[in-house]
């Protein structure tokens, strides 16, 4: 008692008294806590499903307006307000999607006109070679064909092209308000980041906007790489239409450009475009341009695409190669999208903040 008496009274720190758990301080708020947590986690579950398509078009919005924000940021630094820079970048995106609608476009309504306008001669001519014949002799195939084409079937392949007619609409709108969403999110870049930071403590504002603003910079890098990648792969493309004397070059090559964006897989779905134009040239010239892009394709993965990631993201060849392959594995298409800048900003954050830990141990 004296003791107690006695420290009370003395000019010394006081003794630290950690304070109880919270399971001992209240039961009751613990559990209601947890019970929150999972039905948090339960919600989660059952809405991201329904919600899937929804945050992957915020994700691609928010990832094409950090790239265009590079071009906004660039022309502030020239002197340009940040309004107008933004008008001058949307205006730019207008003119080339505007001149790559006039070029490929037309070609492609001329030629799905001639096509289905010389269909009726394709069929005659094919069911005048002698192989056709030979199997009509033996199996009787348009009498088949014929008897295959009741009512009921002709409804459901009316229903099917309905349905693929819906599925294509549905594709432009998510186009649409994909746009719509890098629009918002590129002019209200700034303030969308300085809302969300307002939300951490105000000890670490500073140091989490300056690894944010380096992830984000990471981010804007990563699709100049892309842009990049994708004018080889045109560029190439150009050429070799050129030798093949393959019918519209320059639209074939901003197909492949476009397709390109996709990582590992554009280039292939390219090859397949120009490789059945290239069949209207002769058949030796379409094996020609398959040869080409197999290989073109194989170099763009494990040479062009690393280096060029290397230059622009600042990632080795081998970590773009491992997190492209890890991010198609996961999650497909998107998962290739985004593994480049994932694999950047992880390494970024690591030695932002787990390397200097390590330092001090």
């Amino acid at each position: 008692m004296n003791g107690s008496r006695r420290w009370r009274g003395s000019d010394g720190p006081r003794p630290h008294r950690t304070a109880p758990p919270l399971v001992m301080r209240s039961p009751f708020r613990f559990g209601l806590l947890a019970s929150l947590g999972g039905a948090v986690v339960v919600a989660a579950a059952l809405l991201l499903p329904v919600l899937s398509t929804v945050l992957v078009m915020f994700l691609v919005a928010w990832l094409l307006a950090t790239g265009l924000n590079r071009g906004v940021a660039l022309l502030v630094r020239k002197g340009l307000r940040r309004g107008l820079a933004v008008t001058a970048v949307l205006l730019g995106c207008l003119l080339a999607a505007a001149l790559l609608g006039a070029i490929v476009v037309p070609v492609a309504v001329t030629e799905i006109a001639g096509l289905v306008g010389s269909l009726d001669d394709y069929v005659r001519w094919l069911a005048s070679t002698d192989a056709v014949q030979d199997f009509e002799e033996r199996y009787h195939l348009f009498d088949q064909f014929a008897g295959y084409l009741t009512p009921d079937r002709v409804q459901s392949l009316a229903s099917g092209v309905i349905g693929g007619a819906v599925s294509v609409a549905g594709a432009f709108f998510i186009v649409f308000t994909v746009g719509v969403l890098t629009l918002y999110f590129l002019v209200g870049y700034d303030r969308i980041l300085n809302g969300a930071f307002r939300l951490a403590p105000a000890s670490k504002r500073a140091d989490g906007r300056e690894l944010a603003d380096g992830v984000l910079d990471k981010v804007g890098g990563y699709l100049t790489g892309a842009v990049l990648v994708a004018i080889c792969a045109g560029v190439s493309s150009f050429l070799l239409m050129l030798v093949l004397g393959t019918p519209y070059p320059l639209a074939l090559a901003l197909v492949v450009a476009g397709l390109d964006l996709i990582p590992q897989v554009g280039a292939t779905l390219g090859a397949v475009v120009c490789a059945l134009v290239t069949l209207t040239v002769s058949l030796p010239a379409a094996l020609v341009a398959v040869a080409f892009f197999i290989g073109y394709q194989q170099l763009e993965n494990f040479f062009i695409y690393p280096r060029v990631m290397n230059r622009t993201v600042q990632v080795s060849s081998l970590a773009a190669v491992a997190s492209v392959l890890v991010g198609g594995a996961v999650a497909g298409v998107l998962g290739v999208l985004v593994a480049v800048p994932a694999c950047a900003a992880v390494q970024l954050i690591v030695r932002a903040t787990v390397l200097p830990r390590l330092d001090r141990t």
